[in-house]
């Protein structure tokens, strides 16, 4: 016996007197207040393991033509394990760690048993796996046929294992092992990541932005690691440039001048699938933020291309680029600054309205839009040209005609009341005349005349000028 245990299912037990009394006595055996050896008296008794009364309470007695002794108690119990008995299984030997905890297995139980006529007592079971060990305690069906034991196995990395159960029979030391291989498919435990010119970026995060100059040419890798069998269809994508993985890795490459300024603020997005289903954490997001020289356009708000004294045009001068740009509104011939900007936005507008042009304003404007990617420029060439003479209007031509008609009508007026006067004095005094009936000059009285004289030889004095008839 072990421990008061028969080793095994089969024992017989043989019950002597103490003494041999008078008259002689012999030996019976009681279970309870009933014979087990029938009506002849017997010295032993074979007991077998019965698994509805797996502990057996028997008496031994000697019993004589007076009487019976008190007998001895005898208490049959047996601790066994037979050979080849356990058994491990489960619905499925491919087993997905989907849980909403760490991935967890809470779905299929793997199942440790053996039958309960094939060990006794209750045994302890023991599972192992990975290095790793767990006791668990017995757990029976409600029909009483098996010792079992369940367990949801978790490994920290999915891949393929081998099980083992172990039973353990504590009173017979006897054990038992039996495994099966099983595979644990276990997704990514992380997103993807998203690595370009060193840095990496994971998750669905706001604050995932890479800087970039226009014209960056280099490499943008998708990756996924960790997870059982390895992530597959890796895809990611920049706008409209996408490249595919078959497995847990996809490469964009950027070429040529495909990064510009139109791909300023686009979000690239790196997505992958795991066989497992319940990869939920599939995604990582990253914006970019290229950064590009000025797009400069420069402007007047007259309607003519022409300047002319006078004139009050505003200029308006706008950039847009990465970093915000810092306008400026300078003459390019006298090197004047006009007016200046310091851009806090991606679009800056700086404008400048001119005093009256003059022929001094003659220049050519620039507008100058600059931050750490380069400068750039655009001009308008200005030249000032006089102001015409104003030309009168037809109201005026007419009053101008009326005012010369009535100063003619004025002058010839005047004209014929100077005619009347002169021919009324001709009809009061007739003008002189000489002998020959020549009209005769006379001499104004108010004023003295020097009439010079010559003399010619045989003739008297003559005034200058006077022929000799």
């Amino acid at each position: 016996m072990v421990q008061g245990y028969f080793n095994g299912k089969y024992a017989r037990c043989i019950c002597s007197p103490r003494t041999t009394g008078y008259p002689i006595g012999h030996v019976w055996w009681f279970k309870g207040n009933q014979t087990v050896t029938g009506s002849a008296p017997i010295n032993y008794l074979d007991v077998s393991f019965d698994s509805s009364d797996p502990v057996q309470n028997y008496t031994c007695k000697g019993v004589s033509a007076i009487g019976e002794g008190p007998g001895s108690t005898l208490t049959a119990k047996f601790a066994f394990f037979e050979q080849d008995t356990v058994t491990i299984e489960s619905s499925t030997s491919i087993i997905d760690l989907c849980g909403e905890t760490n991935y967890t297995n809470t779905l299929i139980p793997i199942t440790c048993r053996v039958p309960k006529d094939k060990i006794y007592p209750a045994p302890i079971f023991n599972v192992f796996y990975e290095g790793l060990s767990f006791d668990l305690p017995p757990e029976g069906y409600d029909d009483s046929i098996f010792y079992q034991s369940q367990f949801y196995p978790s490994p920290d990395a999915g891949g393929v294992y081998q099980v083992t159960c172990r039973v353990i029979n504590e009173i017979t030391g006897n054990t038992q092992e039996r495994g099966t291989p099983f595979t644990f498919r276990k997704p990514p435990p992380l997103p993807p990541k998203i690595t370009i010119k060193g840095e990496t970026y994971q998750g669905v995060n706001a604050l995932n932005r890479v800087t970039l100059a226009a014209g960056y040419t280099g490499d943008m890798t998708c990756r996924v690691e960790g997870g059982y069998p390895k992530a597959h269809t890796t895809q990611l994508t920049c706008g409209s440039l996408t490249a595919s993985g078959g497995e847990n890795v996809a490469t964009l490459t950027f070429q040529g001048d495909q990064l510009n300024k139109s791909m300023d603020g686009t979000e690239c997005k790196c997505t992958s699938q795991h066989v497992t289903l319940c990869y939920n954490n599939k995604e990582t997001s990253l914006t970019l933020d290229v950064t590009y020289a000025p797009v400069v356009t420069f402007s007047h708000d007259l309607t003519s291309s022409e300047f002319t004294e006078g004139d009050t045009p505003t200029f308006t001068c706008t950039a847009q680029g990465n970093p915000p740009p810092n306008l400026t509104i300078t003459r390019k011939i006298t090197d004047q600054q006009l007016a200046s900007v310091q851009g806090n936005l991606k679009t800056a507008e700086l404008t400048h309205t001119m005093a009256p042009l003059d022929f001094l304003d003659t220049d050519v404007y620039v507008c100058i839009g600059q931050n750490i990617q380069g400068v750039t420029t655009e001009e308008i060439n200005v030249g000032v040209k006089s102001k015409p003479e104003k030309q009168e209007s037809s109201d005026e031509y007419v009053a101008i005609a009326v005012g010369v008609g009535v100063a003619v009508l004025v002058v010839l007026a005047i004209a014929a009341l100077y005619l009347r006067y002169r021919s009324s004095r001709k009809m009061e005094t007739p003008a002189p005349t000489d002998e020959n009936g020549y009209p005769v000059i006379l001499p104004d009285p108010a004023y003295e005349y020097e009439v010079p004289v010559t003399q010619s030889e045989g003739q008297g004095m003559r005034p200058e000028g006077e022929s000799q008839s």
